[in-house]
């Protein structure tokens, strides 16, 4: 199992979903990314996520980045065509730490 940060996310125009994240695999122990960031598009998180894998938010504080709340799939209720789309767990007890907070690109 990998673990996974999310540092920045790129919003679909007409559904406002989160379409594409800047993401690296990290190092929770040492506290690190274990390689540079890059642009995947969410359906990569998605099937990380489904496969076992751990995602987490990424905020920066100060001059250092630490992991944020956790990040979970969440399946539509709505027509097929809307799909799953991740969210933070709990989202509600972390203000601002959603993925709404973080920077967008």
């Amino acid at each position: 199992m990998s673990t996974y940060a999310i540092e920045a996310v790129h919003l679909n125009e007409q559904n406002g979903r989160i379409e594409q994240v800047m993401w690296a695999k990290v190092d929770p122990v040492k506290n690190r990314w274990d390689t540079d960031p890059i642009v995947a598009h969410v359906d990569e998180v998605i099937n990380c996520l489904q496969h076992g894998d751990e995602v987490w938010t990424a905020f920066p504080v100060g001059h250092y980045t630490v992991l944020g709340p956790r990040i979970e799939v969440v399946q539509s209720d709505m027509p097929a065509s809307l799909g799953a789309w991740i969210d933070t767990v709990d989202a509600e007890s972390h203000p601002g730490r959603s993925l709404l907070d973080m920077p967008m690109f």
